[in-house]
């Protein structure tokens, strides 16, 4: 199994939306699944934890 790179319009997404995340507080929900699959992308936490934004 390979890992896919993180779609770019996802990275940009982030980028913009980073001040509204962290204005809002609360931390972002970023995988949750019905069968409560442990998983979790580590490129889109540490994007995440780079632009301060909760989690």
């Amino acid at each position: 199994m390979t890992s896919q790179p993180m779609p770019t319009e996802l990275i940009e997404l982030i980028g913009r939306f980073a001040p509204l995340l962290r204005a809002a507080g609360s931390p972002a929900r970023l995988h949750e699944d019905r069968y409560r699959w442990p998983h979790l992308d580590a490129d889109l936490l540490d994007l995440c934890l780079a632009g301060d934004i909760p989690v």
